[in-house]
């Protein structure tokens, strides 16, 4: 045998090399080797030009393996790629352009890619049939941790970078009126038809040119070559100003209403400013798919071992990058895909030793215009063995014998190659409308899915629809335009005038289906005949999976992991199906395939996550006074995206001597306090009070304007989900305050409510949490401090809530006692804040923060949502239960009250807690103990929801959930704290009275 091939020799005038410019040579590594490409080298052309065969190794057998396809279906080829600081696991060497200086890894492998040391698995495969860790680890029940250690060290292909990237990524939202998914032939024309009757189209492609694989067949349109016919109409229209094209963009997901998502990889110089990728949400009123199709590998024994390729792929890196596979090539072919690469392997100098075609008598040109070039055919034969050197590393020879032999020795011979291509017919790459939820029936004489009835509005058309002859595919696709447009045009009657191109491209003779090569294989064949190349999975391993009882092809995928790889199983499906059929003797036609869930290819995390990453993430939503408090505390708590001061400390203080000295301000004097964040939801129109009687526990339609009531929403179950004030601002007109970490759940429930199940009532729901800032002043001296300001004494006239000025600002006041002193919650316009923040200084009120109104709420005995509630408390649970009308017909929640378990006599209940040693401060979640002298686990009957020194009582309290906590009132409990039995007075909730 000769030296491993290389890039063949530039011959000028011919169809090889048309991709690269050689005269623009590119250095880059690859595990650590120094290799040279040109410009326009894939890294799989680039490693194949450095013959280098081993591009990877299997994820289950680690056996060493090859590039296979060209593009997306590359199921071997995974790399990981350093570039400009940017590293990236397990992309498709197929599918990354070659860069100067990039870092290139291959995966999967230790301590190197030849000489890979769990390739030992591979000895081992008769002991790791499918679902072998479901029964091989079963017992000892003690050594599982080690187990599951090993698989998941063993789990896993590129590993993730060990920092996080510093990639920016953009979302996009479009409108466009017919999308096209797929830059082929076909993609071209139904791009071209739609957007000559003035329709918006976006054309999406894959890859970083148009054209499809069209630059692997000869032939001409309308008088022009097939590549320089495609390059005008490309052109042309991106001249258009009503068509949008992008390359680098797969549509990955079709989604229902005409709803896509498309990753565009952004090529080009970097930057901080500059995304990586983009995410584009597309909303289209029609959809055409002209995804193509995958060429199907021939399903043989070690049909994985590296120098064989699919025959369509071989011919393309000839075409493209003047790559050839081997200088010795067997061409096996169930169709004429093969011929046609056997004589472009024949041209650019590669002895073709045999074509073995699969088929009997075939009727087609392209095997005559073989057999009259001079390539050696032979019919009715079939790959039966492959022979390796070097470990497996690469091929010396394939052993072909008649198919026709049932009984007896074949008729067998063995043909010296170092490489084999393949082609075993198209697969239908319509995945995408699987997305939809739309099953594709199997055509038996395609050998594949592909697409039957179809969604309004969507459209496949070409090779994704089983059409392979150009004059079909572009029929196809200018027709596909043309009903979108009629769709659209409401009103137009007339078929639109297309003038049908005159297209020569030479017609293919249907590739024949096949599933398992010899016909009649034995099982040791069978457990090397490879239908998944990335995750090991044989016909044996199929034919093991369906002896076990898994006939479904769902269920066979999840047993044997056949298509779970990064290539979805783009070459796998077909010919699975096929196999499937002849193991379970089910018809072929009525065997389903598995659901085709998106993305369609792989993409990144950080393209799905968008601008939401690092800071983006959680933006930080801040207060209209930050600037003026920025400076007096830097200690935040985070509420939501909020972020709230904790408390004001003074030099020296810390934090918790700084909440009780705040704290103690307010029971003396007066503190004021940002409530700014609070939701805040007005009600309007003629049956807002009907709205909010259905929507709260509480009654509403009897308050008068000035009114204020304590109000709780509970969920359809009855329990409390948040809680707040209602206020009757004037007839027809209320307003709603909720917590801070509520609020947009909490505007959501009333949406969905308004929307969905009263659509009829008048009412609107107005969010005013940010056109409204608000603060707290509470304390003895609150209502001198707001009659010192300008019609503070007219807003304080015997109501609840009052509106009117306050400093000449628009203003509200809303009476409340959440701290158990008296209360004003005064709201300005946002703007009007800051100046009403620093007139409260002026006059005396001392600033306080959240974890203070914390201290002093828990004193005053009243819940916070999200301590004393959990989605399992009801209003009678929290001792709340007068907030529960009895007079209303009906309220969201009511009917779950009535459950039997939410009546019965042992729930828990809220009680207040006093620690017998006053120093101790149980934390939050503190287990009420039952059984204390008991080992663990022990019993319990409840837990603490909040605790904290208490100024005013001089000493730790707590609110506790205890099971029939009330009839538990003056009895003690226990808990356990720092590993200590504590014990504790159970206590009616509030502590104010016990405040020395």
């Amino acid at each position: 045998m000769k030296a491993p091939p290389h890039r063949i020799k530039d011959q000028p005038g011919t169809r090889f090399g048309r991709l690269i410019d050689r005269s623009q040579p590119l250095d880059f590594r690859f595990d650590g080797r120094r290799l040279t490409g040109v410009a326009g080298d894939t890294v799989a052309s680039a490693l194949l030009a450095n013959g280098l065969k081993i591009a990877g190794r299997s994820f289950k057998l680690h056996r060493p393996r090859g590039t296979l396809g060209i593009g997306a279906e590359e199921p071997n080829a995974l790399v990981t790629v350093e570039e400009a600081g940017h590293r990236t696991p397990n992309l498709r060497a197929t599918m990354v352009s070659v860069t100067p200086g990039m870092v290139v890894e291959s995966q999967n492998r230790w301590p190197s890619l030849r000489r890979d040391i769990a390739g030992f698995t591979n000895l081992m495969k008769p002991l790791l049939p499918p679902g072998f860790y479901y029964k091989t680890f079963k017992w000892p029940a003690k050594l599982w941790p080690f187990y599951e250690r090993l698989i998941r060290k063993a789990g896993g292909l590129g590993r993730a970078p060990a920092t996080a990237p510093d990639d920016r990524y953009e979302h996009v939202h479009l409108h466009v009126d017919v999308l096209v998914a797929g830059g082929g032939l076909a993609g071209i024309c139904a791009a071209e038809a739609a957007a000559a009757e003035g329709l918006t189209v976006l054309l999406a492609e894959e890859t970083s040119r148009l054209g499809g694989i069209a630059d692997g067949y000869d032939g001409s349109i309308d008088g022009l070559f097939l590549l320089d016919w495609i390059r005008a109409r490309v052109a042309a229209l991106a001249a258009l100003p009503n068509v949008h094209i992008l390359t680098q963009a797969p549509v990955v997901a079709l989604h229902e209403h005409g709803y896509s998502w498309l990753v565009e990889k952004l090529s080009g110089p970097s930057g901080p400013d500059v995304p990586r990728e983009r995410l584009w949400k597309v909303r289209a009123r029609e959809t055409v798919v002209a995804t193509g199709a995958h060429e199907k590998p021939l399903v043989f024994p070690d049909n994985d071992r590296p120098g064989i390729m699919l025959a369509t792929a071989a011919r393309l890196n000839l075409r493209r990058y003047a790559v050839a596979p081997g200088q010795h090539a067997v061409v096996v072919t169930s169709g004429d895909e093969g011929y046609r690469t056997a004589l472009d392997l024949n041209a650019a100098g590669v002895d073709v030793e045999l074509v073995v075609d699969l088929r009997l008598r075939p009727d087609s040109p392209m095997v005559d215009i073989g057999k009259a070039m001079g390539l050696r055919v032979s019919h009715g034969s079939a790959p039966v063995a492959v022979g390796s050197i070097w470990g497996g590393a690469s091929i010396d020879s394939v052993t072909v014998a008649n198919r026709l032999v049932i009984e007896g020795p074949a008729l067998k011979r063995e043909i010296f190659c170092d490489t084999v291509l393949m082609s075993g017919g198209w697969s239908p790459a319509a995945q995408l409308i699987g997305n939809l939820g739309t099953r594709l029936p199997f055509d038996a004489a395609l050998g594949a899915y592909r697409p039957g009835d179809l969604p309004a509005g969507v459209h496949v058309v070409g090779a994704a629809n089983g059409a392979f002859n150009a004059a079909d595919v572009a029929a196809q696709g200018w027709q596909a335009g043309e009903a979108a447009a009629l769709r659209l045009k409401a009103g137009k009657k007339s078929p639109l005038n297309r003038i049908a191109a005159d297209i020569d491209v030479t017609r293919d003779d249907p590739a024949e289906p096949v599933g398992m090569l010899p016909d009649t294989a034995r099982r040791s064949e069978e457990a090397r005949a490879f239908v998944d190349f990335h995750n090991d999975v044989t016909v044996g391993d199929l034919r093991i999976a369906v002896r076990e009882g898994y006939r479904d092809a769902e269920h066979v995928k999840r047993y044997t992991a056949l298509g779970l790889g990064p290539d979805q199983g783009k070459t796998t499906h077909a010919n699975a199906a096929v196999v499937l059929a002849k193991l379970t003797g089910i018809d072929i036609e009525r065997q389903p395939h598995v659901t085709f869930r998106p993305p369609w290819t792989p993409i990144s995390f950080g393209v799905i996550a968008g601008p939401r990453q690092g800071r983006g993430f959680r933006p930080i939503r801040r207060s209209p006074i930050e600037t003026l408090i920025a400076g007096e505390t830097s200690l935040r708590d985070s509420s939501e995206l909020w972020q709230r001061p904790s408390c004001y400390p003074q030099v020296g203080e810390g934090e918790e001597e700084a909440v009780r000295r705040e704290a103690r301000m307010v029971r003396s004097n007066v503190g004021v306090m940002d409530v700014s964040t609070l939701g805040k939801f007005l009600m309007a129109g003629s049956d807002a009070a009907r709205f909010l009687d259905l929507i709260l526990s509480t009654d509403v339609g009897d308050m008068l304007p000035g009114a204020a009531r304590y109000a709780l929403l509970l969920d359809d179950g009855g329990f409390v989900i948040d809680d707040g004030v209602v206020a009757c601002l004037a007839p027809n007109r209320y307003l709603l305050t909720t917590t801070t970490a509520r609020a947009e759940k909490t505007r959501a429930h009333l949406e969905r409510w308004r929307q969905t199940e009263w659509p009829g009532l008048d009412v609107h729901v107005i969010d005013e949490t940010e056109r409204w800032g608000q603060f707290l002043l509470s304390g003895p001296q609150a209502r001198e401090v707001l009659e010192t300001i300008e019609g503070g004494a007219e807003l304080l006239a015997g109501r609840s809530v009052a509106e009117g000025l306050l400093a000449n600002s628009p203003a509200r006041v809303l009476r409340t006692r959440y701290t158990g002193e008296r209360s004003f919650e005064i709201a300005v316009p946002t703007g009007r804040t800051p100046a009403l923040w620093s007139l409260l200084r002026e006059k005396g009120a001392t600033p306080f923060g959240l974890q203070t109104l914390e201290r002093l709420r828990l004193e005053a005995g009243h819940i916070a949502i999200g301590h004393e509630t959990d989605g399992t408390v009801t209003p009678f649970d929290l001792g709340l239960g007068h907030l529960v009308s009895a007079q209303k017909a009906d309220f969201i929640g009511k009917h779950g009250l009535m459950r039997a378990d939410l009546t019965r006599a042992k729930r828990k209940q809220l009680v207040g807690l006093i620690p017998e040693d006053a120093t101790v401060v149980p934390a939050p979640g503190t287990q009420i103990v039952e059984t204390p002298a008991a080992s663990p686990p022990r019993r319990t009957s409840g837990h603490i929801t909040s605790s904290g020194f208490s100024p005013a009582a001089g000493r730790a309290v707590a609110l506790a959930l205890i099971a029939n906590g009330r009839s538990r009132i003056g009895k003690t409990v226990t808990f356990f704290h720092a590993g200590e039995a504590r014990q504790a007075q159970v206590t009616e909730p509030g502590f104010l009275k016990a405040r020395p």
